[in-house]
């Protein structure tokens, strides 16, 4: 589908790179192959890499993850104690209001008394 000249140079070039690998000695074959071998190995080393830092920020965010739940446990126990503490304001509230009509009985009754 490509027009004839294009095509043409893609041929013209697949034959110079074919003609290029043919052309070489057995050192630049080697060395081609060894600079393969070292860019294959950054790819594995690459790969291992990244595999252990997923690994790492997974491991981060289920510490994370038990750390919020730590902290809604604790605010559950929190609030829980918060009722506690408002249900015994609430009871010493009464009670000091009952005192006080108490003492206030008291300071009539001295008062009928006294007169």
């Amino acid at each position: 589908f490509l027009p004839e000249e294009l095509q043409g140079r893609k041929e013209s070039n697949a034959q110079q790179r074919g003609d290029s690998i043919l052309s070489m000695n057995d050192q630049d074959i080697k060395s081609l192959k060894s600079s393969l071998s070292k860019a294959n190995q950054e790819v594995i080393q690459t790969i291992i890499d990244l595999k252990m830092q997923l690994a790492h920020e997974s491991s981060s965010k289920d510490e994370l993850n038990m750390k919020l739940k730590q902290i809604a446990d604790e605010k559950s126990e929190i609030e829980k104690q918060l009722a506690e503490l408002l249900s015994e304001k609430q009871r010493l509230d009464a009670l000091f209001n009952e005192r006080n009509m108490l003492k206030k009985e008291v300071q009539l009754q001295q008062q009928q008394q006294g007169q």
